[in-house]
């Protein structure tokens, strides 16, 4: 008899199940199989971790378990992803999908080997890691230095506001060389005191969050 990943039997299911259901099977053990600690009121991707945070998470304390995982289906940046392909015979069984986000789902390998995927998984870097070595390609790319203090001001809410109105999307997304040039018109334009309160305030809030 075929057995996934998990070592369970497979069920020859035909229809996909919805990311509700694969998040409930996984709930016990996907720290077990795919290293990642997940807080099930905070849908993310089970790889680099990603979240929507213009979508809110779950923050009913007296949510039932049914309510909680009925949340992941409306988080449209998650999908569900095969760990062997149905084009190499895979299942749609819950025990072979995971849920990942969009980048992570088309750069997952795509073979007849559950550990390889699962392999990739494990070591895949977070997406802070991931997009921290994109926007350090494209400073270099626009002849500038992306410090470590940059991260503090494009997460800040002045520079934000100046982004979403200087910036402009192309097949509706921003482009991180955009990111980036309007973080360096951003700065050309605020004062060194200015730029002090910002550091505070991102670090007044994070210490907040700890």
């Amino acid at each position: 008899m075929k057995k996934h990943i998990d070592r369970s039997p497979c069920n020859n299911r035909s229809t996909m199940p919805k990311k509700s259901q694969i998040a409930f099977y996984w709930h016990k053990n996907v720290y077990d199989y795919f290293n990642y600690e997940m807080d099930w009121g905070e849908p993310s991707c089970w790889a680099c971790g990603i979240w929507n945070e213009n979508c809110p998470d779950l923050e009913n304390p007296k949510a039932d378990i049914k309510d909680t995982f009925e949340f992941w289906n409306k988080h449209n940046y998650l999908e569900r992803c095969h760990i062997i392909p149905s084009s190499h015979g895979g299942c749609n069984c819950e025990a072979n999908l995971v849920i990942l986000c969009k980048e992570c789902h088309k750069a997952s390998p795509d073979t007849k080997s559950p550990i390889t995927f699962q392999t990739w998984v494990k070591n895949r870097d977070s997406w802070f890691q991931l997009n921290t070595l994109k926007l350090t390609q494209v400073s270099k790319e626009l002849a500038f230095e992306l410090g470590k203090y940059d991260y503090k001001i494009m997460f800040s809410e002045e520079f934000k506001e100046y982004f979403f109105k200087n910036a402009i999307p192309v097949g509706g997304k921003f482009a991180l060389s955009t990111r980036i040039a309007c973080l360096i018109e951003f700065k050309e334009q605020i004062s060194e005191i200015q730029l002090e309160k910002i550091y505070e305030e991102y670090d007044k809030k994070n210490k907040l969050n700890l």
